[in-house]
């Protein structure tokens, strides 16, 4: 019997390298650099009779290939020149083309979306670009129902 009834929060941390760079920065945020990016995935759910919330191993197995395919990448917005040369040759595998500017902001809205669609019950994404800067992305702020299938579907 599970001594805790109701809902409860449950995180699972995701850590990964990852370069971009910003066109419509006006400082240097618009050269080509890097982060070593975490992202925490909160999940909200009720407890079952065995006390857990959330399988985070079950979990853990479905978003494993987002964060992966997010490793050691390099995420450019769809009309940046930069790369355009490299479209479709091998080595263009880790040159990740999205329709947004990859700014912290938008990475934690496009990874919300990509995990509801999952059919996890997620409650936020919070994405740390930096030890200092973070940017979160709420299942209350998702209202943004027409961008939702479009983020889904960038990876």
């Amino acid at each position: 019997m599970s001594l805790l009834v109701g809902e409860m929060k449950v995180c699972k941390k995701f850590e990964w390298e990852m370069g971009h760079r910003l066109l419509n920065h006006p400082g240097k945020c618009s050269r080509p650099h890097g982060h070593s990016y975490s992202a925490e995935v909160v999940f909200l759910a009720s407890t079952s009779e065995n006390g857990f919330a959330v399988e985070l191993g079950a979990a853990t197995v479905k978003l494993a290939p987002i964060f992966e395919q997010l490793d050691h990448a390099f995420m450019v917005r769809e009309d940046d020149e930069l790369f355009s040369y490299r479209q479709g040759k091998p080595e263009s595998r880790g040159i990740l083309r999205v329709p947004f500017e990859p700014t912290t902001e938008n990475l934690a809205k496009m990874l919300f979306f990509k995990i509801t669609s999952l059919e996890l019950p997620v409650e936020s994404v919070r994405v740390w670009e930096t030890r200092k800067i973070w940017a979160e992305f709420t299942k209350s702020d998702s209202s943004f129902a027409e961008q939702r299938g479009e983020l889904a579907t960038c990876l």
